[in-house]
């Protein structure tokens, strides 16, 4: 049905107007891709984002891996996504092309993990339409052939937008937003899942809280990061 309607109304690129797609290839290649990548725990630089030696603690990621800078086209369509009309097809490209170049990198390894997305409050799910979070995991999930599950993970706190917060607001606003079942995360290793990383405080939170419940190892991966 879909390709019926694409022949019948063939979609325009949200950006540039081309008709084709709704994130063109000609605008998807201008999109800054991250690199180096960053330290979620203190937001330096480091080596294939793995969490710095002098920056270890108990309860956090070891690791952290984003795709693209978050800036230009890349802001503007998780942007439209959130606060305007839905533009599900344009995420669904964008989180298809990101976790087709993640594949390529060599210094991601996540055998053995299972994908979990960063859930989002009901009232902002309904809102939107769907968690941005849960399309990017779907789609690197198959790429990688990685166990999916959205139910390890549960919000209770339905928190402000981060968007105006400083870096110490943010992970205040965070503190306690998440839990999840000990039976479900007991002994396992984890790849949390978002759409963009900037302070690192919904990764921090959200590992600390599978940690508790005995998690072996969190890892994390978000479509982009904003570099402050």
């Amino acid at each position: 049905m879909d390709n019926l309607l694409n022949l019948i109304f063939p979609p325009k690129c949200l950006f540039c107007n081309r008709i084709g797609d709704i994130f063109c290839d000609y605008c998807l290649a201008e999109c800054l891709l991250l690199n180096p990548q960053y330290c979620v725990v203190c937001d330096r630089k480091a080596t294939d984002g793995y969490t710095h030696t002098d920056c270890k603690r108990e309860l956090l990621p070891s690791q952290c891996v984003s795709v693209y800078l978050y800036s230009g086209k890349i802001r503007d369509c998780i942007k439209f996504s959130k606060y305007g009309p839905k533009q599900f097809s344009a995420m669904k490209k964008l989180s298809t092309e990101a976790t087709a170049i993640a594949y390529e990198w060599d210094f991601i390894n996540l055998e053995g993990y299972t994908c979990v997305p960063i859930p989002i409050s009901i009232r902002k799910e309904a809102y939107r339409g769907f968690n941005q979070a849960e399309l990017i995991a779907k789609t690197l999930s198959w790429k990688f052939g990685l166990r999916y599950e959205i139910s390890i993970l549960n919000r209770v706190k339905d928190t402000r937008s981060q968007f105006s917060l400083s870096r110490k607001e943010r992970f205040q606003n965070l503190n306690a937003s998440f839990t999840c079942l000990e039976e479900k995360v007991r002994g396992r290793k984890f790849l949390l899942v978002d759409d963009v990383c900037t302070t690192g405080a919904t990764f921090l939170e959200a590992a600390k809280t599978l940690y508790l419940a005995g998690a072996l190892d969190v890892k994390c991966f978000s479509l982009s990061k904003k570099v402050l």
